[in-house]
């Protein structure tokens, strides 16, 4: 196409968006009488209902909620969009007009869950279905799920089969099938296929299956985060000539067993992809993008960094069969993994991949390609924001036509190969492997889409809104699966005290890169520029951490249960053992047969005995708490473990338990980090001789330090978790294997008046076995600002402790007094409870402030005048001892799912607090609703009555860890606090305490049941940080900040097992903040594929 017209069509393109709608259809989940649409307040509480009457020019508003496409169980349900309508969601449900809509704030939820919560078989396979023309715009797209279908198109795949029809495998979350919908704003996360977990895209038409379309799909502003595929594409699939067009896109985290994490091109696909980031993703072949059968893709200012291939190619591979060409330009390649020499690219001799004006890492051919280290971070990582020029346009949809304009002077985007016609693309054998326990047949999709029947939607019952957010089904699945799906044999990051020597393993390196040569073809330019010239538009517009170089792979010697019952190791054995060590698998067949007592062609892991059940998370692979027969013989193939099956009960071995911890592989320790040198040290006494200890790993961070630490009973580290920035900490782990934790900014990079000695936090990480950053959350502005610590919740939410600044003002109007403010400013507590809305994102779905908790008895006139002692349920304002402005200094808070009720440990007034947190944001600002009927109102404070102007003595002094003890049932529960004491008293003391208080009223007493010291534990002091953790078998883990010392201590306080975090070359003990044993039924251990202590 000749270049003016490109640029005109384009401009008609984004002019096109001024068409005015026809109409709006208004859909809102919590609508409860029956509606007609016309309005929020007779709004359809069903989006299908909205789709069976929308016509072309409509739009359609949906509320903030959860919709699914049916109530039944049907699989082949899916939100089929309507040609020329656009579906806008992000409502709070009282806005007038478009431009009011807050998409960031309320989420808006397609789900493909329709069946049994928590198991993805029975979910739909599409989610969504696109039509030619239609928007959808501001919607998190989940639970699609298709891994468990089978492949019925032919074993080589050409033009014609392609055309023909879709299957159900294919773009679970977004299914675009001879369609080209407009997305924009959208998330897709957890969504798993055969092909394109989050999206498959074909456009082609089946009478000329080889002609370019005429209009393909265009993703503006969308994430794909978190999803699979069996195959190729974990997030997105392009075939067919397709030309799709994404705009500031990201795709991170997603995971294909064979190629494409990312992405994944074949069949003459031309993506033209703008300012985007691929981040995280994992592949065999093709970590971020693949290419096969002749694919052009085009990227411009994009960003490639922490993806993972095991085989080739971790930013970009292209394949065998024909010629693809990849083009960069302004692009970025850096710090991606790969186990061969290569950690950039792989090319067939047939392709090439031209650079220009990009930075690549280790330099690559190419007109001005540089390798210096472009210092990605948290803010900076495309070439928009290191410094590079950008000819003074954003991306903004108005500018992105001058975007196209400036690509198209590049060299490198000249000449491009033209698609091979006769191409056939043979299937892999992992596709041709699934089994169908579901057979559907699969619908013909059609971008004219019949009428829809309206459907009820599924009624919820009244729950805490924390418990009804939106269920990830497998949080950070790419992250948790990424080792067990790509390394056949996982890799300790250090061995000591191990009964099994490793060997390394050899690593071939892959072919270097070919010289590219120039084509003299003709051109296949950006047509997704074309793709939407007649597509109707919405009147408004919407406006990383790298990884260090991983450490030569080494395979570790995997304990296999002989004959004889005796344990051999695979490295050892000779080629006979090994022989007979194969032949003697148990029967895939019958293993099914034998514990799928349901008969669904899964087995769960309440089905699972025996080996399969101690190496349950391991096998599954993609992270559907099942597991299917593939990954049953995946799992046998790569490791040899499962024992022989006699016929006709099999009742598989358990391995030998071994203090070899078989762990993910982990980012290289740099030979300056200090070696950690710490024993662990059993010591028992004559009292406890008969006390055993609890057994488990221990986790935790040292001050100062960027690094988190496991450890097993032998003080042996057996987990590092490298980080970029300081942590505070607070650090736990996920059930998915990964680390949560708080970490500080860099020097510098935000500015922010919460600062001094001893100020940390600001930013929430989730980091995968392998060190990637798959979630990170900023909270922290000249306003707030996290710190100290965060509380896991079970619905995968995260509460925040935080900080909000209050001025002089503020303290006036309060009744504060500036004699107990000395500075000015207050620094209040509030908790912010954020919900995981994308790989950098998160949405506050519920806060706390104890500002609109407060009483005062000096100023009459203001609103809150009262005698404290009254009130003991809100907050003296002019209390303040240390005359500081971090006034009550939360140091930790703690999540009880079975009362709902948080607990907090104040440091500066010498209290423990107790709230609730089964109100709503609303009720929690007053002083009623909720459970307990106090709203957010404090439940219970002990510790110093002072602090409410009653008489006592102070119970506790400076503590700084309250945490729950869980009783077997509601009431029974207890709290155990550290209390660290001051300079005064020079000891510190562990207390357990059960509150008095009832659901109607409020006593400030409690009960002190069990003390450290007076149950005659030495005499120690600790001035800082600390904490102390209840054990199951009763024991108590107390850790000793300043020293650096953890120890387990019996209930009649004689300890048990000690350990001190040290460094080599240090004469002294290094301090921590605080450890937690991990029992070793966890199942992150088993994500990290840690062998049972």
């Amino acid at each position: 196409m000749p270049k003016k017209r490109l640029i005109a069509v384009t401009l008609c393109l984004f002019l096109f968006s001024a068409t005015a709608h026809a109409g709006t259809i208004f859909v809102n989940e919590k609508s409860v009488q029956p509606g007609q649409g016309t309005s929020w307040a007779t709004a359809f509480s069903s989006l299908q209902q909205a789709l069976s009457i929308a016509q072309k020019g409509d739009q359609i508003w949906v509320a903030e909620g959860v919709y699914r496409p049916t109530d039944s169980t049907d699989r082949n349900a899916s939100f089929h969009l309507i040609p020329g309508v656009e579906v806008f969601g992000g409502f709070f449900g009282d806005e007038t007009d478009l431009t009011q809509r807050k998409h960031t704030q309320h989420q808006t939820v397609l789900s493909g869950d329709i069946g049994q919560p928590g198991f993805p078989d029975d979910n739909v396979y599409h989610v969504v279905s696109g039509a030619d023309g239609a928007v959808l715009d501001g919607f998190t797209v989940t639970g699609g799920y298709s891994q468990n279908t089978a492949w019925t198109g032919e074993k080589n795949r050409t033009a014609a089969s392609v055309t023909a029809r879709p299957q159900l495998g294919f773009g679970a979350g977004l299914l675009n099938f001879q369609a080209s919908p407009i997305i924009r704003n959208c998330t897709f996360q957890d969504n798993h296929a055969l092909l394109g977990g989050a999206v498959y895209s074909m456009t082609a038409s089946t009478q000329r299956p080889t002609a370019r379309p005429a209009q393909s799909p265009r993703f503006e502003n969308c994430t794909f985060w978190q999803n699979s595929a069996v195959g190729h594409g974990g997030g997105v699939v392009n075939e067919m000539r397709t030309a799709p067009l994404f705009v500031s896109c990201v795709f991170d985290s997603n995971i294909a067993d064979v190629s494409g994490g990312g992405m994944f091109n074949d069949f003459g696909t031309a993506p033209l992809i703008l300012n985007s980031i691929f981040r995280n993703n994992e592949a065999k072949n093709g970590g971020g993008i693949a290419n096969e059968g002749g694919s052009t893709p085009v990227l411009y200012y994009a960003t490639f960094t922490g993806n993972r291939s095991s085989e080739s190619g971790p930013a970009v591979f292209q394949g065998e069969g024909a010629l693809n060409t990849t083009v960069l330009t302004k692009s970025i390649v850096w710090e991606n993994e790969c186990e061969g020499a290569d950690t950039r690219f792989q090319n067939s001799e047939q392709s090439v991949i031209r650079v220009q004006d990009s930075v690549i890492q280790h330099g690559y051919a190419g007109k001005s390609v540089f390798r210096a280290n472009p210092g990605l971070n948290r803010t900076s990582e495309t070439m928009l924001n290191v410094g590079y020029k950008t000819n003074g346009h954003r991306f903004r949809a108005s500018k992105i036509q001058y975007r196209i304009k400036d690509i198209e002077r590049f060299d490198v985007v000249k000449n491009l190969p033209a698609y091979t016609e006769d191409y056939t693309s043979s299937v892999d054998p992992i596709l041709l492997a699934t089994v169908d326990k579901h057979p559907v047949v699969a619908p013909q999709a059609s971008s004219k889409t019949a009428t829809v029947p309206p459907v009820k939607t599924i009624p919820s019952t009244p729950q805490d809104h924390a418990m009804s957010q939106p269920k990830s089904r497998t949080p950070a699945t790419a992250s948790h699966q990424s080792i067990e799906k790509i390394k056949p044999a996982a890799i300790p990051e250090k061995q000591s005290v191990i009964e099994l020597t490793p060997s390394p393993t050899t690593v071939t390196s892959p072919a270097q890169p070919t010289t590219e040569t120039a084509t003299q073809t003709p051109p296949s330019l950006h047509k997704a520029a074309e793709s939407t010239e007649h597509s109707v538009q919405p009147k408004q517009q919407s406006s990383s951490s790298p990884v260090t170089p991983t450490i030569e792979p080494q395979k570790t010697a995997l304990l296999t249960p002989s004959a004889t019952g005796q344990s051999v190791t695979n490295q050892e054995a000779s080629p006979t053992s090994k022989a007979t060590t194969s032949a003697k698998q148990p029967n895939i067949d019958m293993l099914m047969l034998t514990m799928d007592t349901d008969g669904n062609g899964y087995i769960t892991i309440n089905e699972a005995t025996g080996t399969i059940k101690d190496t349950f998370w391991r096998m599954d692979r993609n992270g559907d708490n099942t597991l299917s027969r593939t990954e049953l013989v995946k799992a046998t193939e790569s490791t040899k473990r499962l024992s022989p099956a006699p016929a006709p009960k099999i009742t598989p071995t358990t391995p030998p338990k071994t203090t070899t911890a078989a762990l993910a592989p982990s980012t290289h320790q740099p030979s300056s980090r200090p070696k950690i040198t710490s024993p662990a040290v059993p010591v028992i006494s004559h009292a406890v001789a008969t006390e055993a200890k609890q057994g488990g790993y221990t986790l935790f961070a040292p001050i100062g330090s960027k690094d988190t630490l496991l450890v097993d009973m032998n003080g042996t580290v057996v987990k590092t978790w490298h980080g970029k920035d300081l942590s505070t900490g607070a650090v736990y782990l996920l059930n998915n294997g990964n680390l949560l934790r708080s970490v500080s900014p860099g020097a510098g990079e935000i500015r922010t008046p919460f600062t001094g000695k001893g100020v940390t936090g600001g930013i929430i990480q989730e980091v995968s076995p392998r060190g990637q950053i798959v979630w990170e959350y900023s909270y922290i502005s000249n306003k707030v600002r996290q710190h100290h610590d965060i509380a896991p919740l079970p619905n995968g939410n995260v509460l925040l402790l935080a900080w909000e600044l209050k001025t002089e003002s503020d303290i006036e109007a309060a009744g504060g007094s500036v004699r107990t403010h000395p500075d000015g400013v207050i620094w209040a507590e509030h908790i912010v409870e954020v919900r995981k809305s994308g790989p950098r994102s998160g949405t506050i779905v519920w806060e706390w402030h104890v500002w609109d908790h407060l009483v005062q008895n000096t100023d009459q006139s203001a609103p809150n005048y009262a005698n404290p002692v009254r009130l003991p349920q809100r907050m003296d304002v002019n209390y303040n001892p240390t005359r500081t402005p971090h006034w009550l200094h939360a140091n930790s808070i703690e999540y009880n799912p079975q009362l709902r009720q948080i607990v907090l440990c104040l440091c500066n007034t010498s209290e423990v607090w107790i709230l609730d947190h089964s109100t709503t944001t609303e009720e929690a600002a007053s002083n009623t609703g909720g459970l307990m009927h106090r709203g957010g109102d404090i439940l219970f404070r002990w510790g110093n009555p002072q602090a409410y102007g009653a008489a006592g003595r102070p119970e506790l002094v400076e503590q700084r860890d309250a945490r729950w003890v869980l009783g077997d049932a509601p009431g029974k529960e207890r709290i155990l606090i550290f209390n660290n004491g001051n300079r005064q008293t020079q000891r510190s003391d562990i207390l357990e305490i059960r509150p008095e208080y009832y659901f109607k009223s409020t006593r400030l007493n409690a009960q002190v049941v069990w003390s450290y010291s007076k149950k005659g534990g030495a005499r120690f002091f600790a001035d800082q940080a600390s904490g102390a953790q209840r054990l199951p078998n009763g024991h108590t883990l107390i850790s000793d900040s300043p020293a650096g010392r953890i120890v387990e201590v019996s209930s009649t306080a004689q300890p048990l097992w000690e350990y001190r975090y040290s460094v080599s070359g240090s004469s002294s003990h290094r301090p921590i903040y605080r450890a937690s044993r991990i029992p070793p039924d966890h199942p992150g251990l088993h994500r990290l594929s840690i062998t049972t202590p």
